[in-house]
């Protein structure tokens, strides 16, 4: 507990440390989004009925393929920040219970060489936003569940991984040098609400023991599985946040958000789904 107390501390002190160097540095900027088209995600569980179990994919269900990229640079065109949003859990790991960027890491890191050696400085952050992942996995993450608990498996999980993020980082690339209609002029908005709800009365459950935690049918392998029982809360409180850069609306919740709710969100939103971000 001790050691992810530290890990946690260490986070919120670079958070602090990143919003005082933004600070020093501020300089006039242009903002501009485009959306692009990605399969690389599928719905997280489905019922594989030939081999009659639960499968960590199923591709007939409901995703959201939209790709959104922001991109924020300088009067001169270097691009400060570009931001990914994705509707994707970026996990390939598998089995292996290493800390890792995963595939938000490599693209990240692949947009980041790509402008830092183009413009030949450090200047650019690529972020990744993980939009509606609450019920979408990669669509190659099925290949663990025929890898046995190896370094070999391990190793292979990690190429299964780069490309996939080389291919988002690519993409963002694209999209990026296609933004060329940017604002100058930037009208910022922020807000947030939060309400509470009951929970329906359940047992006293073994955590993860859903699919895709320890217990369940595809986390029932995991390393040094967590046995003690969780007991359920009466209450959640949910958290909404909001952030209006002209028309672009970078919204967030304490919670995973599903395909449907996010599609019906959409739907209902008075911002056109062109710039709209989840």
């Amino acid at each position: 507990m001790t050691k992810n107390r530290d890990i946690a501390q260490q986070v919120d002190d670079s958070i602090v440390e990143a919003v005082k160097k933004a600070k020093e540095s501020l300089e006039p900027a242009l903002v501009g989004v485009r959306a692009g088209h990605m399969d690389l995600n599928a719905q997280r569980y489905g019922f594989d009925a030939s081999r009659n179990s639960w499968s960590t994919v199923n591709e007939d269900a409901v995703s959201d393929k939209t790709f959104w990229v922001v991109k924020i640079a300088n009067l001169s065109g270097q691009p400060i920040a570009i931001l990914m949003d994705y509707s994707m859990h970026p996990i390939m790991g598998g089995k292996n219970s290493l800390l890792t960027g995963d595939l938000s890491g490599v693209a990240e890191g692949f947009v980041e060489e790509q402008y830092n050696e183009k413009f030949s400085n450090n200047k650019t952050v690529a972020l990744w936003m993980t939009g509606t992942g609450g019920d979408q996995s990669p669509k190659l993450a099925k290949w663990h569940e025929e890898m046995k608990d190896s370094v070999a498996s391990i190793a292979l999980g990690y190429r299964v991984m780069e490309a996939e993020g080389l291919v988002l980082g690519a993409e963002a690339l694209r999209l990026s040098t296609e933004i060329t209609d940017m604002a100058g002029t930037v009208r910022l908005e922020a807000n947030q609400s939060s309400f509470t709800c009951a929970v329906p009365p359940k047992k006293a459950q073994t955590p993860g023991a859903g699919p895709g935690g320890p217990g369940g049918q595809m986390g029932s392998t995991l390393p040094n599985p967590i046995k003690v029982p969780i007991p359920e809360p009466t209450e959640k409180t949910i958290r909404l946040s909001l952030i209006m850069i002209n028309q672009i609306a970078i919204t967030g919740l304490n919670a995973e958000v599903f395909s449907d709710l996010y599609l019906n969100l959409r739907k209902a939103s008075p911002v056109s789904t062109r710039s709209w971000i989840p």
